[in-house]
């Protein structure tokens, strides 16, 4: 992905840091006025300590009052209900269909076994339906509270919860993301 994007025209002030993002206060120097974190990717963070160790370093990279942004799929809901799949995503570029299909089976111990695969529609073609690509990713379904005792204990104090980007209330068993705010 850092390969492909340093292939683009990169807009002023922007770099792109190759690293362990759990040794962020080691890999990036200087003092920053936010930071987000979108997209997922801190299930792809498994340990307790890791998690830790990456919002301390966090924490040391940010001014005093800087913001941080955590999105994240809600995995209360997701276990409480037993979510299997997420909704399908569809692409068309008028040539070809491609569909997104996640699955996900829930473990015992917090763990989720995620199996995103990429789907390409050939009407008429045998078969219809290619399989593009198909992995299994193995995630962590962190919980509110866990975040947020790891987001204090790395020295972040205020923290907001909210259910989405328009700024709703989050409800645990309701919401379809998890997203805080922590200064």
């Amino acid at each position: 992905m850092i390969a492909s994007c340093r292939e683009e025209t990169v807009p002023a002030g922007l770099r792109f840091v190759e690293g362990d993002v759990c040794q962020i206060a080691n890999i990036v120097e200087g003092q920053f006025g936010g930071a987000i974190c979108l997209g997922n990717a801190l299930p792809h963070i498994q340990q307790p300590g890791s998690l830790q160790d990456m919002l301390t370093g966090l924490r040391r990279r940010l001014l005093a009052g800087a913001p941080l942004l955590v999105q994240l799929l809600n995995y209360e809901r997701i276990f409480e209900r037993q979510e299997r799949y997420l909704p399908l995503n569809f692409r068309s570029d008028g040539e070809e269909d491609i569909v997104f299909l996640r699955l996900m089976e829930l473990q015992k111990d917090g763990q989720v076994l995620f199996f995103p695969s990429t789907l390409r529609l050939v009407p008429g073609g045998d078969p219809p339906l290619e399989v593009k690509a198909s992995k299994e990713v193995r995630l962590r379904g962190w919980r509110v509270e866990e975040l947020e005792m790891a987001l204090e204990k790395a020295g972040f104090g205020e923290i907001q919860r909210r259910g989405n980007f328009a700024g709703a209330d989050f409800k645990p068993l309701d919401s379809r993301d998890l997203i805080l705010v922590a200064r």
